[in-house]
């Protein structure tokens, strides 16, 4: 046991134990432990390398002052809850080399707290439930065939743009249900026959 007794000392700056070995091989320990463990009840601190043949187990803390390189491939945790830098950083760049990225299990729930941008391709294998409204810089394009809605009145591009173009490719176009009224606001021109299966027109006008 060595022991330095600082009791009637004021901020003493004395280390307890120096080792220093000058002109050893690479190969050669200044402190070489052959067996058994050590064991630092106060802080270590490491001003170089630190290597490890076998397991680091730290029962604290551990602060790192440089960057931390994990070469086996995991960081893994046994606890059930983990934050990853989930304080003080503003900006967190994430597998920035990654081409293939898997995130969460199969089932369950992820949550973007903020605006999402995606610059790239998205493609969703399930269902896209979206509480907020949703602005598109490009196109829409919906290919299971139907456009749908909960709602009992839907509009459907009803501000904003002045020429609406519909059904552009179709040969028949089918407009409302079999009973009620369909209400043109404007002037109607038909290019094509007219055919009036209920056998009258009207008019407000006293003369046609």
């Amino acid at each position: 046991t060595i022991t330095l007794d600082e009791t009637n000392q004021t901020a003493s700056n004395y280390d307890t134990l120096v080792l220093k070995r000058v002109g050893g091989g690479a190969s050669a320990y200044a402190l070489y432990i052959a067996s058994g463990n050590a064991l630092f009840e106060g802080t270590l601190e490491v001003k170089k390398g630190l290597t490890a043949n076998e397991n680091l187990d730290v029962k604290g803390n551990t602060t790192l002052t440089g960057d931390l390189a994990v070469n086996g491939g995991d960081i893994t945790t046994s606890a059930t809850t983990f934050n990853l830098v989930n304080a003080t950083a503003t900006t967190v760049n994430f597998a920035g080399a990654a081409t293939t990225l898997s995130v969460g299990a199969s089932t369950g729930t992820s949550t973007v707290n903020n605006a999402l941008t995606v610059t790239g391709a998205t493609t969703l294998s399930s269902t896209l439930a979206v509480t907020g409204n949703t602005t598109l810089t490009g196109d829409l394009a919906v290919n299971g065939g139907d456009l749908t809605t909960t709602a009992t009145t839907f509009n459907l591009l009803n501000a904003t743009a002045t020429t609406l173009n519909i059904g552009g490719a179709a040969a028949t176009v089918s407009l409302g249900a079999s009973t009620g009224t369909t209400t043109v606001n404007n002037n109607l021109t038909v290019t094509g026959d007219l055919t009036v299966s209920g056998g009258d027109i009207g008019s407000a006008l006293t003369s046609i």
